[in-house]
């Protein structure tokens, strides 16, 4: 018997992101060009005034329906989308616990509207460590949600940073998943406590 195709590494940018990365003039931000939609990350993006600069960012990554469309072409079952790099570790301190909360809330929303077909990671204000169990515990009763993503630079002090201690105790006694994504704006301090694993199991839980 085949089991349903299940997609953990997918992604989708929120229209709040959306709107927010047009609304910056300042890197990252999305821009437009004669090939349309860009999200500019990398200074030397930024300075690349070609079409091919940055990453496209076309309704394809911020359309439930087109989303549901790809999943269907392509035999997938359910998608546990996300967003990407930069996440929200270029909001201002004070600016980012609220932003996460709802961007989280929205995300729920889309997956709930979804019938079953998409489920969620959430976004954490790690440049708020101190405010992020808190945020993982209220997302712990969205029934959509099955965990947050994170970059693997953990805001340039590692993973073992001590102040993400919460973080990791949050997770661990709310069942929540931490997507821990490659990050290239910095060079990641070695583990020396926390080293993920990957539980071959784990897809059936979600």
């Amino acid at each position: 018997m085949s089991l349903p195709l299940l997609d953990v590494h997918t992604h989708m940018y929120l229209p709040r992101y959306v709107a927010l990365l047009r609304a910056r003039q300042k890197l990252p931000r999305i821009v437009s060009r004669a090939g349309g939609d860009r999200l500019i990350i990398l200074p030397d993006e930024e300075a690349d005034t070609s079409t091919s600069a940055g990453r496209p960012i076309g309704g394809e990554f911020h359309e439930v329906k087109r989303k549901l469309a790809f999943m269907d072409h392509h035999g997938i079952a359910v998608s546990v989308i996300s967003s990407a790099n930069p996440w929200i570790d270029f909001v201002e301190p004070e600016e980012a616990p609220a932003l996460a909360a709802e961007l989280n809330d929205d995300l729920e929303a889309i997956c709930a509207s979804s019938a079953g077909r998409l489920l969620g990671f959430g976004v954490l204000a790690l440049q708020r460590p101190e405010t992020c169990a808190a945020e993982l515990k209220r997302i712990a009763g969205h029934s959509h949600m099955r965990g947050v993503i994170i970059g693997s630079a953990g805001r340039g002090k590692g993973l073992d940073d001590p102040a993400f201690e919460p973080i990791w105790k949050a997770a661990a006694d709310t069942g929540l998943f931490v997507f821990i994504h490659p990050t290239l704006r910095h060079r990641p301090r070695p583990l020396s406590r926390h080293r993920p694993r990957v539980d071959a199991g784990a897809g059936l839980h979600l």
